[in-house]
């Protein structure tokens, strides 16, 4: 099923569960749209001002490399 068709869902994730859902797989920005509220955005792009995450093409988001290798 294609995520474009997906209703809004907008779950409040912590950072630390945006970082564990990373670890898992990238997100495109639909993903973000369907499945973040505002507050989990922000802290999205907080990670990524952080520099915890990277943005890998224009619609993706990953878990930095140095946070993978435990």
């Amino acid at each position: 099923a294609s995520r474009a068709s997906a209703k809004y869902l907008g779950f409040n994730y912590t950072k630390d569960e945006i970082l564990n859902t990373l670890h898992k797989r990238p997100l495109t920005m639909t993903d973000i749209e369907t499945l973040f509220n505002n507050e989990s955005k922000d802290r999205l792009f907080t990670l990524l001002s952080e520099n915890k995450i990277e943005k890998i093409t224009k619609l993706r988001y990953l878990l930095k490399k140095q946070i993978l290798c435990f």
